[in-house]
C-alpha cells in the first residue's frame, strides 16, 4: 500500500500525523449532519451518474492520485456518492457533498464530483436496509463511510430494497404515460364529476382523482430534468396503488370523458364497474400460478399459522350469560 502519510486523503492511516486523522473524522462528521439535515419527507434519490470516484481523483495533481485510489472508498462513490434530494422546485441536492465545508486539498474534487452530479438526471428513489454506509476502518485505514438516516430505512418483509427500487422506476414510466394519455382538463373535469351526486360510490376513488390532477398542476410548464424530478417527487411520496391511474376505475372515467361520451352514459358505465359485487372483486377464480405466488408471500409474511380455522370446542367458549 502506498505511503499515504503524507497527505490528507480517501483514507487516513492510523499511524499518521493525529491533526491528519482528526481532519478526516471531522470531514466524516460533516457529510453525516448534512445527509441527516437535507433528507426531507420524499427521503434519497439516485443521480444518473458513472465514475464519480474516478472524477473525485481527477481533483488531485496527478502525482497525488495513487495516494488516494481505494476500493473501499470507490465502492461507497458507486453507491453512495450521487445521492440527492429534490426539493419542490424540482431541483437537485447533493445529500454529502459541498465544497465550503470540504478540506482544502478536497475541493478541487467534491467540485468535480457536483458537477457530474448537478448535470445529470435522476435514476429513482434510493432504499437499503442497512444504515452502515462503507466501511470506515480497514487494515488500520479510515475509509469515507456513514450512516443511513434510520427513518428511511426500508422494512418491507414482502419486497427487498432492490425490488422497491424496480418498483418506483416501473411506476414513473407508468404514471409518465398516464399523464401523456389524460389531459389537464379531462382530469380536472374528472374531480369536477366525482364531487358530485351524479356518479355512484364516487368517494372511493376521489382522492386519487385529485392527486392526478393536482400533479397536472405541479407540472405545467415544467420540461426536461425539472419535470422528471418532479414526477420522481410525486412517485416517492404517492399512496399505494396512485401511480396506475390506467388500470383503475380513474382510468376508465378518464377514458370516457376523453372519448367524449355524455355525461348520462359516462355516469351508467361508472354505476355498473362500482357495482359492490363487481367493484374490487373477482370474477374468475384465481389462476395457479396466482395462488402459488399468494402462498409464497404469505410464507414469506410468516403468517401461515394465523390463518389455520378448526371450530371452537365447548370448553373454549366464554358465556356471558346461560339460561
Amino acid at each position: 500500500m502506498p505511503d499515504k502519510q503524507r497527505t490528507l486523503h480517501t483514507g487516513t492511516s492510523r499511524s499518521a500525523v493525529n491533526e491528519h486523522d482528526h481532519e478526516f473524522e471531522a470531514y466524516i462528521a460533516r457529510m453525516q449532519a448534512r445527509l441527516l439535515t437535507c433528507v426531507g419527507d420524499n427521503g434519497l434519490f439516485q443521480a444518473d451518474t458513472e465514475g464519480l470516484y474516478d472524477a473525485f481523483l481527477m481533483g488531485f495533481p496527478p502525482e497525488d492520485r495513487r495516494y488516494h485510489d481505494c476500493s473501499l472508498c470507490r465502492r461507497f462513490f458507486e453507491r453512495y456518492g450521487g445521492l440527492v434530494t429534490i426539493d419542490k422546485q424540482g431541483k437537485t441536492r447533493s445529500a454529502l457533498w459541498n465544497v465550503a465545508d470540504a478540506p482544502a486539498q478536497y475541493r478541487e474534487s467534491v467540485q468535480q464530483v457536483l458537477s457530474l452530479i448537478q448535470e445529470a438526471g435522476v435514476r429513482g428513489p434510493f432504499s437499503y436496509t442497512d444504515t452502515s454506509w462503507g466501511v470506515p476502518l480497514a487494515g488500520g485505514w479510515q475509509h469515507f463511510a456513514l450512516n443511513g438516516p434510520d427513518a428511511l430505512i426500508h422494512k418491507s418483509t414482502v419486497q427487498t430494497a432492490n425490488q422497491r427500487m424496480a418498483t418506483a422506476r416501473r411506476d414513473f414510466r407508468v404514471l409518465a404515460d398516464a399523464l401523456r394519455m389524460f389531459d389537464s382538463a379531462a382530469a380536472t373535469q374528472a374531480v369536477a364529476l366525482l364531487k358530485t351526486d351524479s356518479l355512484y360510490r364516487a368517494q372511493r376513488i376521489l382522492e386519487m382523482a385529485q392527486w392526478f390532477a393536482d400533479l397536472h398542476v405541479a407540472l405545467r410548464g415544467e420540461r426536461g430534468k425539472v419535470r422528471d424530478n418532479l414526477l420522481w417527487r410525486a412517485v416517492a411520496s404517492a399512496p399505494a396503488c396512485f401511480c396506475h391511474v390506467r388500470n383503475t376505475m380513474l382510468g376508465t372515467l378518464l377514458q370516457d370523458i376523453a372519448h367524449g361520451i355524455p355525461l348520462d352514459a359516462v355516469a351508467s358505465r361508472f354505476a355498473q364497474r362500482m357495482h359492490p359485487l363487481r367493484y374490487q372483486r373477482p370474477q374468475c377464480a384465481p389462476t395457479e400460478g396466482n395462488i402459488a405466488q399468494a402462498e409464497k408471500l404469505v410464507e414469506k409474511l410468516g403468517i401461515a399459522r394465523s390463518l389455520k380455522r378448526r371450530y371452537a370446542r365447548l370448553e373454549e367458549i366464554r358465556t356471558l350469560w346461560t339460561e
